[in-house]
């Protein structure tokens, strides 16, 4: 996206009540994301646009065993994101209550980006 159309799109999802909906339509990956079971209390914990025009939406959810661990690999099983899009992916917290595991997918040239955080689950939150 350039960045007249990138900052019209951070406009639309950051002043819109139903910012997941404009997400939904916006971004391809997002639908699938949201919809895929084995994640709990999915929630969009933050959202900016960098100063390059990334625009970066931060997700959290506890995970089901069926997708914990190896976070990453389930979510390309499920056709969630693509080998492709999958930026960049971590642990964190290792061998603690409160161990996750994080993903951050791109889109639209990765002008698009969201990270998702997702609690072990056994997590307590």
């Amino acid at each position: 996206m350039n960045p007249k159309d990138m900052q019209q799109f951070a406009r639309e999802v950051l002043n819109t009540s139903g910012v997941r909906d404009v997400l939904r339509q916006k971004v391809e990956g997002i639908d699938r994301l949201e919809s895929l079971d084995g994640l709990r209390d999915l929630r969009i914990t933050k959202m900016s646009v960098a100063e390059d025009n990334i625009f970066m939406a931060d997700y959290e959810a506890i995970a089901s065993q069926s997708l914990y661990p190896h976070l990453r690999a389930r979510l390309i099983e499920s056709r969630v994101i693509t080998g492709h899009n999958a930026l960049k992916s971590g642990t964190g917290n290792r061998g603690q209550p409160d161990e996750y595991e994080s993903v951050v997918m791109g889109w639209s040239g990765n002008s698009i980006q969201v990270s998702l955080k997702v609690y072990n689950p056994d997590y307590k939150g």
